[in-house]
């Protein structure tokens, strides 16, 4: 399954219903080496070359039948989940778009650990003495302030496991230099 990096007006599209299609730009050859237009075929583009027309060019689609939704996203800490060796690791996920949080659990403490990123949050003193409102709030802008400063490149380091969403291509095509993807939600 491929990645779609989605921006917070995507997300919050996706989650209302409204998001149906997206543009990227495409990385074709120039219109002038192209004879004619180009032609989908599956998940194949083919054009004739302009000097060579008898030779066939294809190039991949660069989208499968389904897309993973990549989003920023924060870490707001992990506990254990029952005891003994029947326990879980439990982490709790931001979704900075819509600010909501997700439990999201793991069986080792390992594996946990190599699936969150390294924030290096500084928390101010007292904080454990909070209200959980309170702490929230604090790690909420905490969190906001973190990915202004890093932009959105974490985003495309968002663990599988994490996504919220999954979209289904359901139509390909290619209008002015651009792929034009249709999609509904899975």
């Amino acid at each position: 399954m491929k990645n779609f990096i989605a921006k917070a007006p995507e997300v919050l599209a996706i989650l209302n219903g409204s998001f149906t299609e997206f543009r990227r730009p495409a990385k074709l050859p120039p219109v002038e080496m192209i004879q004619g237009r180009f032609f989908l075929e599956g998940n194949l583009i083919t054009w004739f070359e302009k000097a060579n027309p008898g030779i066939r060019r294809t190039l991949l689609c660069p989208y499968a039948t389904r897309l993973r939704v990549k989003e920023a996203w924060g870490y707001g800490g992990c506990s254990i989940k029952g005891s003994g060796p029947t326990g879980q690791y439990k982490a709790t996920v931001y979704y900075l778009a819509d600010g909501t949080q997700r439990e999201i659990l793991f069986r080792s403490d390992k594996a946990l650990y190599k699936a969150i990123p390294k924030q290096h949050l500084v928390f101010p003193a007292g904080f454990d003495e909070l209200e959980d409102d309170a702490r929230r709030q604090i790690h909420n802008t905490l969190l906001n302030d973190w990915w202004k400063q890093i932009k959105t490149q974490p985003v495309g380091k968002m663990p599988a496991r994490f996504s919220r969403f999954t979209l289904e291509v359901t139509n390909i095509c290619i209008d002015e230099g651009d792929w034009v993807v249709s999609v509904t939600r899975c």
